[in-house]
């Protein structure tokens, strides 16, 4: 994957990752019922850093989808 396509994946999941930080930034405190949407931006964190790395490459790619995953799961429920 080259450098463009791993910027644009990680704008899109960012976009993602942001509509779960709302919760977060509404309240202004991590209290019990944000805890897990605080834990998927750091999971976003992490993916995007393994991104850039040549041998976990992959692994960045699939931890910083879970955001995606958690709004799609959202809005199914």
């Amino acid at each position: 994957m080259s450098v463009f396509k791993k910027v644009l994946y990680l704008l899109f999941t960012g976009i993602c990752a942001f509509l779960v930080s709302i919760p977060i930034l509404e309240r202004g405190g991590l209290e019990l019922e944000v805890l897990d949407d605080a834990l998927f931006i750091g999971v976003w964190i992490v993916g995007a850093f393994l991104l850039f790395t040549k041998s976990f490459s992959k692994a960045g790619q699939v931890l910083s989808l879970f955001p995606v995953l958690l709004v799609l799961s959202a809005l199914l429920l």
